[in-house]
């Protein structure tokens, strides 16, 4: 499902992927159940914020459910279209860490970012499961 919504929503939020195991991450964002999804949010609309908007999802685990409260967060148009880039990529999921979340904050400081707190190995049936549903 994260990676189906991942390429749903390609540029128009930025998706980061923290594993249960990440004890530092995990006390930062207050996260106590796994699967989380939080919205880590640094602007509304045109305006950034003082200080970072932090969401937790807490409805059902459909992929109809999480995108209604995704694309609540996520920009209207993706940025490709409205600024008619050239380089088109592909959408990637970023495994982060304590070391390495800081840094990648701060590179989306200008873009939404969700990130899916997990336990190692249990997105691979959320993965199935959404490849399922695609068909």
């Amino acid at each position: 499902m994260y990676r189906g919504l991942s390429s749903y929503f390609y540029d128009r939020i930025s998706f980061g992927l923290v594993y249960k195991t990440d004890v530092a991450l995990v006390k930062k964002f207050n996260c106590t159940a796994f699967p989380a999804i939080l919205v880590y949010q640094t602007h509304e609309g045109y305006t950034y914020l003082d200080a970072p908007n932090i969401s937790f999802y807490s409805g059902a685990l459909s992929t109809k459910a999480v995108g209604g409260f995704l694309d609540y967060y996520s920009v209207p148009e993706k940025r490709y279209i409205t600024n008619r880039r050239k380089d088109f990529r592909p959408n990637h999921i970023k495994n982060v860490d304590k070391t390495s979340i800081k840094d990648y904050l701060k590179r989306m400081e200008k873009r939404r970012v969700v990130v899916l707190f997990t336990v190692n190995n249990d997105i691979s049936k959320e993965l199935v499961d959404f490849a399922t549903m695609m068909r």
